[in-house]
This record gives C-alpha cells, structure tokens and sequence, in this order.
C-alpha cells in the first residue's frame, strides 16, 4: 500500500481495465477478484479537474484475450 499511497501523491487514478489475460482468483468480502488490473494515471499538475463520472467500460477498452469472457468491475466502483 505504501506504493499506491506514494502513487496517489503525485498522480490522479483516470482510468482502470481488468486485463482478461487470466479468470478471477480470489473471493474477498463477496467480490471474485481479478489478478490483473491495468491502471491509467495523469499527473496531478497535468489535471484539469475535471470530475467526469466513470463509463466502465470504457468505449475504447478491448478485451486482452478475444477467446476470454469479458470482466465487469463496475460491481467494485464506487
């Protein structure tokens, strides 16, 4: 955690994309969690501000492995 902590410091989470690569490993709290996650991040003094609510997915997501079904983490954003 000190990590994201560091990261969080500096740069704004924009965007995140479960990677399909492999299925849901761990059941935490009720939720499947996927062991791949694919984090986008602006630097803070790059960020305009702007509050746009989440569309997940995203139109421009794309799915890792074709062949793999699609992962929804809308069930973890809150």
């Amino acid at each position: 955690m000190p990590l994201m902590a560091n990261l969080a410091s500096v740069f704004d989470l924009v965007h995140i994309h479960a990677n399909n690569c492999l299925q849901a490993a761990a059941l935490h709290g009720g939720y499947h969690l996927q062991p791949i996650l694919e984090l986008t991040y602006l630097r803070k003094d790059r960020n305009q501000g702007q509050q746009i609510p989440a569309e997940l997915p995203h139109p421009l997501d794309i799915l890792n492995i074709p062949q793999n079904p699609t992962i929804s983490i809308n069930d973890y954003i809150h």
